[in-house]
């Protein structure tokens, strides 16, 4: 296995979990549309930031640390039933480590997370998922869909490949989502041997 040396820990991949909202509306005849499941024209579903919840784990051999990151933005466009386009802007300045209690080593962790070394806040502010693809996916408990989408991290681009849950309500479409992804890929080489 290919280690990155991160301070003194070894990190070697990044999950990020995402649970994500949206609400969707369109006026026909002057009311509002009510969908019980995916409308059959084509909506704009935009994330609620307020519900909207992303947390990442970065793991090492001794251990693993946790934390949140906000979501600038996010929409979904729902063409005829099938959600065909779609882009989340993560915002990298608001990395917390959440599972460090102590405020100055928790410091030091985040300070270390956003420096040049590891995600370059100052210059990529943003990190950026871009939709391909949505196919349906059968055969895994929980997982409703495959979400094919680009990861943007520091001006990179990889594709990844997402198991997702995506259910809907009402006027509303409920994402869950956890991917992996290898942080090198993005130039996030800080004690890399790659």
């Amino acid at each position: 296995m290919n280690y990155k040396t991160f301070g003194t820990f070894l990190v070697s991949v990044l999950l990020i979990n995402a649970f994500i909202i949206f609400t969707g509306s369109s006026k026909i005849a002057n009311s509002e549309a009510v969908y019980e499941r995916a409308p059959l024209h084509t909506v704009k579903y935009v994330a609620d930031l307020e519900k909207t919840t992303v947390t990442w784990k970065g793991t090492k051999p001794t251990g693993e640390h946790m934390g949140t990151l906000k979501l600038k933005e996010g929409y979904v466009m729902n063409d005829h039933g099938n959600i065909n386009n779609g882009r989340f802007i993560m915002d990298m300045t608001s990395i917390v480590c959440t599972d460090i209690e102590d405020e100055e080593m928790r410091g030091k962790l985040e300070g270390h997370l956003k420096s040049e070394d590891f995600f370059n806040t100052t210059e990529f502010p943003d990190a950026f998922l871009q939709i391909k693809k949505i196919e349906p996916s059968e055969g895994i408990e929980g997982v409703t869909n495959n979400v094919i989408a680009d990861l943007t991290i520091k001006g990179k681009t990889a594709t990844l490949n997402i198991p997702a849950n995506i259910s809907w309500e009402r006027n509303s479409m409920f994402v869950y989502a956890e991917f992996t992804f290898d942080r090198s890929k993005f130039d996030v080489k800080y004690g890399s041997k790659s």
